[in-house]
């Protein structure tokens, strides 16, 4: 005699946007004569909890005083590039200053030991004024700078 097959257990499929099963079946019900003695099996279904899409960071969270976290707003710049020469770094900042532009660099250690220095203008007060912003260092030459938020 062989042993018994063991038979998988049934799952219950998840759906990701359950149905109105009421609504569906009261149409069923009245798109299709009811057969003499039939029984009808409701539909199953699975809660889900779907996730809320992620939020755009609006503002970033700095140790105050007393150790309590607070928020600081976070502020329109504009990325100029990313330097692997110092002095290359600091001609671009005196230009954005000449300019009248603020800036400012930030230091980038790699773990290879080499350094990078992004350059930044801004921060900027208002969205407006980093868009004009961007009409000047586009005036002088710099194609590919991006925004960003710091």
């Amino acid at each position: 005699m062989e042993p018994p097959v063991e038979t998988p257990a049934k799952k219950t499929p998840i759906v990701l946007n359950p149905p109105d099963t009421n609504r569906l079946a009261a149409e069923a019900n009245e798109a299709t004569p009811a057969k003499a003695g039939a029984a009808t099996q409701p539909v199953r279904t699975a809660a889900v909890k779907i996730a809320e899409p992620a939020q755009p960071k609006q503002a970033s969270a700095t140790t105050g005083t007393a150790g309590a976290a607070t928020l600081v707003p976070v502020k329109p710049y504009i990325q100029i590039g990313v330097f692997g020469v110092q002095e290359n770094a600091t001609r671009m900042i005196r230009k954005l200053q000449s300019e009248g532009l603020p800036s400012l660099t930030k230091t980038i250690n790699r773990q290879d030991g080499t350094t990078l220095v992004r350059v930044l203008a801004g921060p900027f007060e208002q969205i407006e004024a980093q868009n004009r912003a961007f009409t000047k260092i586009r005036a002088f030459g710099i194609k590919d700078a991006i925004a960003v938020k710091g």
